[in-house]
């Protein structure tokens, strides 16, 4: 939202920036509106269990729920089992070739990745984690249990279906790609099986490539939160715009004692499969998910931020609203709900969530005099929220996530 306040210094913005690069997405633009949730949608959980559930489906929430009771283990093997989980409901989103960034414990932030033409940083990540935790199976033992004895009962969701159609005459192209994921000439649809990938297989790949790895931890740290980019630029509205949409899959899980919020991030120019598996080939780019981390001794809030050209803005935009000063979840929820827009450049332009602004808000956009662009959603936005008496992930209205409190 753009505060009186703000105007004048997006103004000063908009008539003197050249940092920008010169495009527009068009999925960005109003075209296929995601609908708000339901109001009276459970956002966030009144109270959790041994374990808390975020995905983008919730269909495989009871079913791990019953593995991991049935196969005892500790939270990282846990987490493991569930990106397995992850990676073979979204196969686009999801490859193991992307980037892999998590946050977890307390407060540790760890952004896995490489510059090598084929490599697995999603493995290579999860397997740090468990050598890095006592008595943990390793990453070819916990496959080896998943293979075997995990349900394979993966469905299309509505936003996976949505990817098929939109690539539907680029999937075609590729023998493989289109023996996986059409039907006679028709995409797969919601609820259709997504093909089992087996993860050993993955594994043996992984092991057979000899790739080189990087692991970084450091955030630009101001005040009580630390973020992935430099928040100082962003509040000197100096951004750093991509020329396409990064596409990230956040999920996460928790328990009585730890937790974990996990983006895996896949740039999928180019449509081609990952030797011989499910999974779409992820170039190494540095295209990753924007993360913030807040905390104090009262309470902590993680934050991801994907689907946007700059989904760095999204986060700034919430840092100028004080987010960190809410006390509850339901004040977190809020902050979400707040419109937001996207600045770009070359020619001068403002993608906006329009029909979520009230008029004296629409109005201080229209003041601006520069081309605006109405956007059903902007952005998607991961929350984890903790407090002395609670915790729990908050969904954005705009994302299309399930959340199992027990």
């Amino acid at each position: 939202m753009i505060t009186k306040l703000s105007f004048i210094a997006l103004t000063i913005l908009i008539s003197s920036c050249s940092t920008f690069v010169n495009t527009i997405d068009d999925d960005l633009l109003d075209k296929k509106p995601i609908p708000y949730k339901e109001k009276n949608q459970k956002r966030f959980c009144q109270s959790t269990g041994e374990i808390t559930l975020l995905s983008e489906t919730k269909e495989n929430h009871a079913i791990f729920k019953k593995f991991i009771e049935k196969y005892p283990m500790n939270f990282t093997e846990k987490l493991a089992i569930w990106t397995f989980v992850q990676m073979n409901e979204r196969p686009d989103r999801s490859s193991p070739t992307g980037g892999f960034q998590i946050i977890i414990g307390k407060d540790q932030y760890f952004y896995f990745h490489s510059k090598d033409k084929i490599s697995f940083p999603v493995l290579y990540g999860l397997s740090f984690l468990l050598d890095k935790t006592k008595r943990s199976r390793s990453l070819s033992q916990l496959a080896a249990l998943y293979d075997k004895h995990y349900p394979k009962r993966f469905f299309v969701s509505k936003d996976f279906s949505r990817f098929l159609l939109a690539n539907k005459e680029i999937i075609s192209k590729n023998q493989k790609l289109n023996s996986l994921y059409k039907r006679a000439d028709e995409s797969l649809r919601e609820n259709e099986r997504v093909p089992n990938q087996n993860i050993s297989k993955l594994i043996s790949i992984y092991k057979r490539t000899k790739s080189k790895y990087i692991m970084d931890t450091d955030l630009f740290k101001e005040n009580n939160y630390r973020c992935s980019f430099d928040i100082k630029k962003y509040k000197a509205f100096k951004f750093e715009i991509q020329n396409s949409t990064s596409s990230s899959h956040t999920f996460g899980i928790t328990s009585k004692k730890d937790k974990a919020l996990i983006a895996l991030t896949s740039d999928l120019s180019s449509f081609t499969n990952l030797k011989d598996t499910i999974f779409f080939h992820a170039r190494n780019t540095n295209k990753k998910s924007s993360a913030c981390i807040m905390a104090n001794k009262y309470k902590r809030l993680w934050l991801f931020s994907s689907q946007s050209r700059d989904p760095s803005q999204s986060l700034a935009q919430l840092i100028n609203l004080n987010i960190f000063s809410s006390q509850t979840k339901k004040d977190i929820a809020l902050s979400l709900d707040t419109p937001r827009h996207l600045v770009l450049n070359s020619p001068k332009r403002i993608i906006l969530e329009a029909e979520k602004m009230n008029e004296e808000q629409k109005q201080i956009h229209h003041n601006l005099n520069i081309p605006m662009y109405n956007a059903a959603n902007l952005g998607n936005i991961s929350v984890y929220f903790r407090n002395k008496k609670s915790e729990s992930f908050i969904l954005d209205t705009r994302d299309q996530k399930a959340l199992s409190c027990r």
